[in-house]
């Protein structure tokens, strides 16, 4: 998120997110997402907004018959330069490695639903959007590319010298290798908290505040 109106000397602004506003965490304990409501001023403020109609559920997964292969990019935070005056993100693409039908260990150590792309990720990448095409060449008919939200970058798996995958999302270096596998929370994790009551209460407080045209 960057100001519309680029300042020189690299000055913020506040965000005005309402009253009484704490993180809402997911009910299962393997999903390593936390969300908090806010409504910034798109007058002032640069940033996108992602409909729920552009979001790969499961649901849009299976009807579109998305698989191991189809290509995803994801924008993301490149923590060796950030920028100077505004905030300068990095975008990388790859393909979705795997779609697990079982559970996985995921960064929080605990068996969940995840998916993996062959997309590389490091320190700094967690929480980026990570989004797939739902396009090109599906059973019988031909489409153009079209991005929508598959989830959010929870990790990277690297491989130790011993050949073996760990899970990390640590911002610091090591003498391992990046094995390329990134680890991604699901979309319908990140719905299922935004339509849980209690964010939804958080959510309601928030646009309360907002002035009115």
């Amino acid at each position: 998120m960057n100001l519309k109106k680029r300042s020189a000397n690299g000055s913020s602004q506040v965000i005005p997110i309402g009253p009484s506003v704490h993180w809402t965490f997911s009910d299962d304990p393997s999903v390593d997402l936390a969300v908090t409501p806010m409504l910034p001023t798109q007058d002032i403020f640069d940033y996108e907004l992602i409909p729920t109609t552009e979001m790969a559920t499961q649901d849009l997964m299976k009807a579109e018959q998305i698989a191991e292969g189809d290509a995803v990019e994801f924008s993301g935070l490149f923590i060796q330069y950030s920028g100077q005056t505004r905030i300068e993100p990095i975008v990388r693409t790859g393909i979705l490695a795997m779609l697990p039908t079982e559970p996985v260990n995921t960064t929080l150590g605990k068996p969940g639903h995840v998916y993996l792309a062959e997309a590389h990720v490091f320190g700094g990448n967690s929480g980026s959007p990570m989004f797939v095409n739902v396009g090109g060449v599906r059973g019988l008919g031909i489409s153009s590319q079209n991005f929508k939200l598959l989830g959010v970058v929870a990790g990277e798996i690297f491989e130790t010298e011993n050949l073996e995958l760990k899970i990390t999302t640590s911002y610091s270096g090591n003498a391992f290798a990046n094995s390329g596998i990134s680890m991604v929370v699901p979309v319908d994790d990140i719905l299922a908290i935004l339509n849980s009551p209690p964010f939804k209460a958080q959510r309601e407080a928030v646009v309360a505040t907002q002035p009115r045209p």
